[in-house]
C-alpha cells in the first residue's frame, strides 16, 4: 500500500484558509479562535479586524505549535488593580467558617461587590440588556460564548459555562468592574499579593483563571475541589507540593460572585460545602452581588435551580493565589481567608471536647 504524502506547507495554508473563510461567513473571528482553544493572550487586541489570511495564519501557527502563538504554560499572574476609595469596613462577613481537620476556610461577604459592578459583570457574560434581569430564559445566550461543556471533573455531567479562550480574554483585559472587585479584595487582604491561577495549555482541570457558570433546572453536579496543591501543583513548580494553608506558601482561593439582579430563595441553586470525613456542612443562598471566598481544597458543589426559577443562575469565579508578602512581618501559624477582626470562625466537622 502506498504511503500518503505529507501535505506541504502551501497545502496546509490553503486548507486552513478555506476552512476559516467558510466559518467566517457565519461566525466571529473570536468564535473561530475559541474553537481552536487558542488562549486569549495569543489573540490580537481586535481579532474582528483581522483579514481572512491573517486569521488563517494565526490558526495555522497555533495548530503547528508555534511558540509565539501560544501560552507559556502554568503561571501565577498578578491581578490588575487600580486606586479605590472603597474601604474594607463596607463589607459584612455574614459567615466565617472552617471545615474539617484541615480547617478549610469559607467566608461569605455582602458589600464587597455593589450593584454597579454586579450589573456590569453580568452584562459582560450575557450581553445588554442582560436577559436574566428582564425575562426568564431557558439557557444562557450561545452567541456570548456559552457552551455546555463545563463539568466538575472527568466523566462528570456537563453544564453551561463560558469558553476557555473567552475566560482568558476576560482575565487578560479585565473590565472596569472586575478591576474594581480585584482592587477591593487586595484592600481587604493587604498582607497578600493576589494572582490569577492559570493552568495554561496543560489540560489541568479548572485551568482557566476565571470560570463563569450558569446552572439550569435539571442539571446534575458532583462534590469536588477546585484545586489542591498537596495533590497537583503546576502553577508555581518551585513551591513543590504542600497542604493548602501552609505558612508562607501561596494560599489557593476561589472567589465566587453571584450576578443575578434577583434570585428568590425558592429558586434554590445554593452553593453547598461539606466536610467529607464527618458528613456535615453548610449552604449559601445566592443573593445579588454576594461574594463567597473559599479555600480551593474545600469540598463543595452547586445545587441546581428549581423548576420555578425558569432561568439560569449566573456567577463568575476567580481562581486566585494569595501570595504572602515578604514585608508583612512574622509569618502566621497558617494562611487563611478568615480574618481575626471577624471573630472566631464557626468550626464544622472537627472533634471538639465537651466541657461539662
Amino acid at each position: 500500500m502506498a504511503a500518503h504524502a505529507e501535505p506541504s506547507l502551501a497545502d496546509a495554508e490553503a486548507y486552513v484558509l478555506d476552512f476559516v473563510r467558510a466559518r467566517r461567513e457565519r461566525h466571529s473571528a473570536a468564535h473561530i479562535l475559541s474553537e481552536f482553544h487558542i488562549p486569549a493572550d495569543a489573540w490580537p487586541s481586535d481579532p474582528e479586524a483581522l483579514t481572512l489570511a491573517a486569521l488563517a495564519s494565526l490558526v495555522l501557527c497555533w495548530v503547528r505549535g508555534n511558540a509565539d502563538a501560544r501560552a507559556d504554560g502554568p503561571a501565577l499572574r498578578a491581578v490588575a488593580t487600580h486606586p479605590t476609595c472603597w474601604q474594607p469596613a463596607a463589607a459584612t462577613a455574614v459567615m466565617v467558617a472552617e471545615l474539617g481537620e484541615g480547617r478549610d476556610g469559607v467566608v461569605v461577604l455582602d458589600g464587597l461587590v455593589d450593584g454597579a459592578q454586579r450589573s456590569e459583570l453580568l452584562e459582560l457574560l450575557v450581553g445588554s440588556p442582560p436577559p436574566a434581569e428582564t425575562v426568564a430564559a431557558a439557557a444562557p445566550p450561545a452567541e456570548r460564548f456559552w457552551e455546555r461543556t463545563t463539568c466538575d471533573g472527568p466523566d462528570r455531567p456537563r453544564s453551561w459555562g463560558l469558553q476557555p479562550a473567552r475566560l482568558r480574554a476576560m482575565a487578560a483585559e479585565p473590565c472596569a468592574a472586575a478591576v474594581e472587585v480585584q482592587s477591593r479584595l487586595c484592600a481587604l487582604y493587604p498582607e497578600y499579593e493576589l494572582a490569577h491561577v492559570d493552568g495554561g495549555d496543560t489540560g489541568v482541570d479548572a485551568a482557566t483563571p476565571l470560570v463563569a457558570n450558569a446552572p439550569v433546572h435539571g442539571d446534575s453536579f458532583t462534590w469536588h475541589v477546585d484545586a489542591d496543591p498537596a495533590v497537583h501543583q503546576p502553577w508555581a513548580p518551585a513551591e513543590g507540593r504542600y497542604a493548602n494553608g501552609s505558612a508562607g506558601r501561596p494560599l489557593l482561593v476561589s472567589l465566587l460572585v453571584y450576578l443575578d439582579g434577583e434570585w428568590r430563595p425558592e429558586w434554590d441553586a445554593e452553593t453547598l460545602f461539606v466536610d467529607a470525613a464527618s458528613g456535615v456542612g453548610l449552604h449559601v443562598q445566592p443573593r445579588p452581588g454576594r461574594a463567597v471566598l473559599m479555600h480551593q481544597d474545600v469540598v463543595h458543589r452547586v445545587s441546581p435551580p428549581s423548576a420555578t426559577a425558569r432561568r439560569p443562575r449566573y456567577s463568575l469565579v476567580w481562581k486566585l493565589a494569595f501570595v504572602p508578602r515578604a514585608t508583612r512581618g512574622a509569618a502566621p501559624e497558617r494562611e487563611t481567608i478568615c480574618r481575626a477582626e471577624w471573630g472566631a470562625p464557626a468550626r464544622l466537622g472537627r472533634a471538639t471536647p465537651i466541657v461539662g
